[in-house]
């Protein structure tokens, strides 16, 4: 009787706890809150792919050279060993050395501006760096619609080859640097700058060295934390080197953009290594470019047949960390000839973990600019 009592009065307290209509929920579990890894936040936890890559495997690249040729259309002007300048209309045919800069936001009204020379027919005596600008790449004008030569060409039968832009953030203002064939009996490293892409400074000289056991053959100049470098093309060297016959890569640095260089091969000029030899024994370098993105250096090779002038000419891509040792694919980058100093823009997509490459190409077959694009994974 006792127990009996006790448990009908038991289920009487928990009936006249609960309100007309309430439902009594099981007690739910605790619920518990990952830790953040070693580095992590919740609030702002690390990005799935990384921001940063430090590889290229350059034999993922699969690149089919378009037939886009960019429209140039202007007047070169030449001195013909005469004093007095004379002119000759391109239009689309007759250019090489492209430089190209891209801006985020646009520069003076355009994204991208470039500097080329002129050169109908292999004349060097119409070599003269010339600017275009452009908001796709693409289609391409003068800067004020009347001339977009950016210096008058040297007289004597010199010339202003290998024209080379660079941005120069601390004045706001594209440099243009050129190297200078011919200017008594030696060659000279000159640049001019502009704050507007219409208006260019007087020339001024940055270095000059004499026509006989060194060179700087398409200078690319580059900043790397404060310190400015300037890639070239040097000749006549002494010994037979891993990638090169004749004609090496090499860099010079100097703590100002304008002064500072010396190209000279015991003093400053440094040997750029490339640990193989993608262009096999019958090529070497010719011309090239240089960038970087986030830490990796990236170069740009068109090459030439041992002894000549860019001759059957190639496009090779490599790569550096620290800006002197680089590793080069094992094939160039397209399968295609007669390639000359060629122009490229690379950007990161970290989302996809590849390198999007816009390209300017040069042909020294018809000596005209195509426009390109291809991709390279990295890791």
């Amino acid at each position: 009787m006792n127990k009996l009592f006790l448990a009908v009065m038991a289920l009487c307290l928990v009936m006249s706890s609960c309100r007309k209509g309430q439902i009594v929920k099981p007690t739910e579990p605790v619920k518990t809150v990952d830790q953040p890894k070693t580095g992590q936040s919740v609030d702002n936890p690390q990005p799935t792919n990384p921001t940063t890559f430090s590889t290229l495997d350059l034999n993922s690249i699969e690149f089919t050279p378009s037939t886009n040729r960019i429209p140039l259309n202007a007047f070169a002007f030449s001195c013909k060993n005469n004093t007095v300048p004379i002119t000759m209309q391109l239009l689309g045919i007759g250019w090489t050395h492209p430089s190209v800069l891209h801006f985020p936001v646009k520069w003076n009204g355009y994204f991208y501006w470039m500097a080329i020379t002129p050169y109908p027919n292999g004349d060097n005596q119409w070599e003269n760096p010339t600017s275009f600008c452009s908001n796709d790449g693409i289609n391409w004008r003068e800067p004020d619609e009347k001339t977009a030569v950016i210096n008058l060409p040297p007289t004597g039968g010199a010339y202003n080859s290998d024209p080379s832009l660079f941005y120069n953030a601390a004045d706001n203002s594209i440099y243009c640097f050129w190297r200078q064939n011919g200017v008594e009996k030696g060659r000279a490293l000159f640049f001019e700058k502009t704050s507007d892409g219409v208006n260019w400074s007087e020339k001024k000289l940055v270095c000059s060295w004499p026509a006989k056991s060194v060179d700087v053959i398409a200078p690319s100049i580059i900043q790397d934390e404060g310190k400015f470098y300037c890639y070239g093309v040097s000749t006549d060297e002494a010994a037979k080197g891993s990638y090169f016959t004749e004609r090496a890569i090499r860099r010079m640095s100097s703590d100002n953009l304008t002064t500072g260089f010396k190209p000279d091969k015991a003093n400053g000029y440094e040997l750029v290594k490339i640990a193989n030899r993608p262009w096999g024994d019958t090529q070497e370098p010719w011309h090239l470019e240089v960038r970087k993105v986030n830490k990796v250096w990236i170069m740009l090779v068109a090459t030439t047949n041992n002894g000549l002038y860019g001759a059957g000419g190639r496009l090779f891509m490599g790569y550096s960390t620290d800006g002197l040792d680089f590793t080069f694919g094992e094939r160039p980058i397209a399968d295609i000839k007669a390639t000359y100093k060629s122009s490229f823009i690379p950007t990161y997509d970290p989302k996809n973990q590849v390198l999007n490459v816009e390209l300017w190409r040069a042909m020294s077959d018809t000596w005209t600019v195509y426009h390109d694009y291809f991709s390279i994974k990295v890791k």
